[in-house]
């Protein structure tokens, strides 16, 4: 079981009535992951990394990284995880 798959069943417990702690328990879930909030706030910005690194195949992520400097406020090692991601 995924943890999408653990995330709707917790759902669908609290429908019949078990608490949050008991559904955590029976799923072998930690708190966190309960409570844990997605943020994607950077696609504008993995888009153009993605942009960049076809049209510039051999760069690597520093050279990216000067590229978008000159458009962008943008720190390196950000731009390294988006390029990670990217790719």
């Amino acid at each position: 079981m995924n943890l999408s798959q653990k995330r709707a069943a917790l759902s669908d417990l609290k429908e019949y009535g078990i608490s949050q702690r008991r559904g955590r328990v029976l799923l072998e879930v930690s708190r966190s992951f309960l409570r844990y909030q997605s943020k994607n706030e950077t696609d504008p910005l993995l888009e153009e990394i993605k942009k960049l690194a076809l049209k510039y195949p051999k760069y690597g992520y520093r050279m990216i990284h000067s590229k978008l400097r000159e458009r962008h406020v943008v720190n390196a090692k950000k731009v390294y995880r988006l390029y990670l991601q990217a790719n």
